[in-house]
C-alpha cells in the first residue's frame, strides 16, 4: 500500500474515476476536500458508490473530532462496508479511542500539528485499532508558521518523529504527506524519495497523475534487489566458513545491514504480488 489517493467525496465522477485507477488505497475525503454546505451530499454520495465491499481498498477521511460534522460522519460510516477510516488533525489520544470503540474499524489517526507530533507516540499507542500513522505537512506548516518548498527542508524533523512514533509503537511504517505541486514530476519524486528514506511506506497523492511515480519510488529498484542478493549470500557464505567479518563491495556487512536486504528483498516480493 503505497500509493493513497485522495479524492472529494462529493463528486461520483472522481469516486468512480479513482477506484478504477491503480492507487493502492483510496482515500475518499468527507473532510478539506468538500465545502461545509456539501458534507451531507459527501455522505449519500459515498454510502451509494461503497455500498458493497470494493475489490480496490476504500476508506473515508471523516472531519476532525472537533467539528460540527463529526457526529454525522461517525453515524454514516455504519452503513459503509470500510474497514479503515482516517481521521484528521488528531492531538489528543483521547479523540482516537472514542471513534475507535464508536466505530469499530482500523483507525489511520493523521497529525497535522506541533501538539499532534508531540504526542505522536502518546497517539500511535493509545489503541489496539491503529493501523498506522499519516502525516499532514501543509497544515503542519501552517500550524508553525513554517514555509513550504520542493526540498521540504522545513518538514524533515516532524516526519522523523512520526517514523520513530511508529516504530516505537510497533506500527507499520507511516504515510507521508501530499506533494502540492501538481505540475512538477521531478519534485514529487525527490519528495517521495526523500520519505521513503526516512522511513515512509507510502505517500498520500493528489491527483492519479501521480500514482505511477510514487509507486516507483517506494519499490526496491533492480540495483537495490542486486545489491540485496549479494550481501545475502555473502553474509551466508561467512556465516557457513566461521567468518565474522563480510564485506561486498566496500561496504562493512553487519546484521543490521543483513536486515536491510531482507527488508529489500521482502518488499520486492510484495511489489510483485501487486503486479
Amino acid at each position: 500500500m503505497r500509493t493513497w489517493l485522495f479524492v472529494p467525496g462529493n463528486d461520483d465522477h472522481k469516486i468512480q474515476k479513482a477506484l478504477a485507477s491503480p492507487a493502492d488505497v483510496v482515500i475518499v475525503d468527507w473532510e478539506d476536500g468538500v465545502p461545509a454546505h456539501q458534507k451531507d451530499t459527501a455522505r449519500a454520495v459515498s454510502a451509494a458508490l461503497l455500498a458493497q465491499p470494493l475489490a480496490r481498498r476504500a476508506i473515508i477521511r471523516i472531519n476532525s473530532a472537533q467539528t460540527s460534522a463529526y457526529p454525522a460522519d461517525v453515524a454514516a460510516l455504519a452503513h459503509l462496508p470500510i474497514a479503515t477510516v482516517m481521521l484528521p488533525k488528531v492531538e489528543q489520544p483521547a479523540e482516537v479511542v472514542q471513534l475507535a470503540n464508536s466505530v469499530g474499524r482500523a483507525i489511520i489517526p493523521l497529525l497535522e500539528s506541533a501538539l499532534g507530533l508531540e504526542r505522536a507516540a502518546i497517539i500511535a499507542g493509545a489503541h489496539a485499532q491503529i493501523e498506522r500513522l499519516a502525516f499532514g505537512p501543509l497544515d503542519f506548516l501552517a500550524d508553525v508558521g513554517g514555509q513550504w518548498s520542493p526540498e521540504g527542508e522545513a518538514l524533515h524533523y516532524a516526519r522523523s518523529r512520526l517514523v520513530i512514533a511508529s516504530r516505537v509503537a510497533g506500527l507499520p511504517g507511516p504515510i507521508d504527506g501530499v506533494y502540492p505541486q501538481l505540475n512538477d514530476p521531478d519534485g514529487l519524486r525527490r519528495d517521495a524519495l526523500i520519505g521513503r528514506r526516512l522511513g515512509f511506506a507510502g505517500k498520500m497523492l493528489l491527483h492519479p497523475a501521480q500514482i505511477a511515480i510514487v509507486r516507483a519510488v517506494f519499490a526496491p529498484t533492480p540495483a537495490e534487489i542486486a545489491q540485496a542478493e549479494q550481501i545475502l549470500r555473502a553474509f551466508e557464505e561467512a556465516v557457513a566458513a566461521n567468518r565474522s567479518v563480510v564485506s561486498v563491495d566496500g561496504r562493512f556487512v553487519d546484521p543490521p545491514v543483513v536486515r536491510w536486504a531482507q527488508q529489500v528483498l521482502a518488499s520486492a516480493a510484495t511489489a510483485q504480488d501487486e503486479r
